[in-house]
């Protein structure tokens, strides 16, 4: 079955989003809320889509949504610097081509019997995906290794333990000097099969406690261990 990552945004949780899912099979998947590193892909999509769209949209910005066309096809027709190809040339079997190469071109190129065509292009799709599942695996060791250099060391957490955890203020209103952290939770459970997860309750005026959803071990500060 498909996947549809979301960010977690109020918009894509109705009940259309959960039909058309439904309609053509496909399901959703929410990450852990604030950790864009889990939407590594959907995140730098979005950057590079807005930065084409911001080049041509109106000083007013009330024409974006007309430019995006533009920015979408631009972007299935580039080619990625991890695959080596295209999103087109992996899901069509062909490179798009731009207005002015269908201008410079003479008449219509004929494809020849369908069977052949078919057959083709059945073998380049597949000679397309065998090259980027290489690429794609050699550049995420690169990766992994530029990201394990700048990572010194994990920080373990145990229930029992008493921490802070991070929860950015959101809202109008808010400024840098909000406060980001609240606590002192206290970790319940582990709720992740790679103990990455924990399961907190918040306690407030050192009295109530509130139990908090699933948070990552990167949100979470160490304030005192259980023995």
């Amino acid at each position: 079955m498909r996947e549809l990552v979301l960010d977690g945004a109020p918009e894509l949780s109705g009940k259309v989003v959960a039909a058309l899912t439904d309609l053509v099979q496909i399901k959703q998947i929410s990450p852990v809320p604030y950790r864009p590193a889990l939407l590594g892909l959907v995140e730098r999509f979005h950057r590079s889509w807005k930065d084409m769209v911001s080049i041509y949209v109106a000083e007013a910005q009330n024409d974006w949504d007309r430019w995006l066309p533009c920015a979408v096809y631009a972007y299935n027709g580039a080619r990625h610097s991890a695959t080596g190809f295209s999103p087109n040339e992996l899901m069509m079997g062909r490179r798009l081509r731009t207005p002015n190469e269908l201008l410079r071109t003479a008449g219509v190129t004929q494809v020849g019997e369908f069977a052949e065509y078919h057959r083709k292009l059945v073998r380049q799709m597949a000679q397309c995906a065998a090259a980027a599942k290489t690429a794609l695996a050699k550049d995420q060791l690169q990766r992994e290794k530029y990201y394990n250099r700048r990572e010194r060391h994990t920080t373990e957490f145990g229930v029992g333990d008493l921490v802070w955890v991070l929860r950015p203020p959101r809202g109008k209103g808010i400024t840098k000097l909000s406060h980001q952290w609240v606590g002192p939770a206290l970790i319940t459970e582990d709720a992740g099969f790679d103990s990455s997860m924990h399961i907190v309750s918040c306690i407030f005026n050192f009295t109530q406690m509130t139990t908090l959803d699933a948070i990552h071990r990167s949100m979470l500060f160490v304030l005192l261990r259980c023995p």
